[in-house]
């Protein structure tokens, strides 16, 4: 009796291993989905730096100082898997629209060599500060409870027309400077649309105007003051390319860095 007994718990045992509560032993079941996630996010990207000319070829200095900063709040809920109903269990996604705010303070500072004590100097800005949607582009979380992996797509690029125009404000002065006098010779102002805008990527974090990460869930972190809220902040990261074309200083000198954080609402 005793032995058959035994049997029968053993028997209980594998029965429960081989249903959804198996995520326990690793861990437990991250989400379902009924959940609903609330999604926020930022990329900044910040730089001084500068092109100097060869010598003896007459060229101006140029110095530039890049400042700009695009972050996204979006609620996800569950996006069935078409012909896939295990992925309701297995590694439900998550799917919602992003409010975007893109935030750009730019500057350049063209300063060409004296004349008789005189040189010129042409000073560009840059500045934005508007809201828009990212129409075209759904915001993405996609959760793998059995292999604990967790994968984002989160867009950074305002994609709705701005109805008061081009939403990029765009100034330049041209001055000569004479023994600590300034004289603007020339000041005009233009609204530049954002595909003349250049944003930066870096491999498999910044792709297609987009934060895409697939990662451990290992490598997120939980709030202690939050219940059921993660979030995950990157090292100082360096565009693939240089985000100034001919400006090699703008690799290695524009500094990146990335946050997001989801919770349960």
């Amino acid at each position: 009796m005793k032995r058959s007994i035994i049997m029968l718990m053993s028997l209980l045992n594998a029965v429960t291993l081989n249903t959804p509560s198996m995520y326990a032993q690793s861990g437990g079941q991250i989400t379902q989905k009924t959940d609903v996630w609330q999604v926020h996010y930022w990329v900044t990207v910040e730089g001084d730096f500068k092109k100097e000319p060869e010598l003896g070829s007459g060229d101006p200095t140029i110095y530039y100082h890049i400042k700009r900063r695009y972050e996204g709040t979006a609620t996800l809920r569950f996006l069935p898997i078409t012909g896939d109903p295990q992925s309701a269990i297995r590694y439900p996604q998550f799917k919602g629209g992003s409010k975007i705010f893109i935030s750009i303070k730019d500057f350049r500072n063209t300063i060409y060599d004296p004349i008789c004590e005189e040189f010129q100097s042409i000073e560009e800005y840059w500045d934005a500060d508007v809201y828009g949607f990212a129409q075209n582009t759904p915001t993405l979380l996609l959760i793998n409870n059995e292999k604990r992996v967790y994968k984002t797509s989160f867009p950074i690029l305002y994609t709705l027309s701005d109805p008061l125009g081009d939403p990029i404000v765009y100034s330049r002065k041209e001055i000569m400077n004479k023994n600590g006098t300034r004289k603007v010779t020339s000041d005009k102002t233009e609204r530049l649309p954002f595909s003349l805008h250049e944003y930066p990527k870096v491999t498999r974090i910044l792709e297609n105007a987009s934060i895409i990460r697939t990662h451990s869930w290992s490598d997120i972190k939980r709030d202690a003051a939050t219940p059921d809220s993660y979030y995950w902040l990157s090292e100082v990261l360096h565009p693939d390319e240089p985000l100034i074309p001919d400006v090699p200083e703008s690799k290695n000198k524009v500094n990146i860095r990335v946050f997001y954080e989801f919770k349960k609402i």
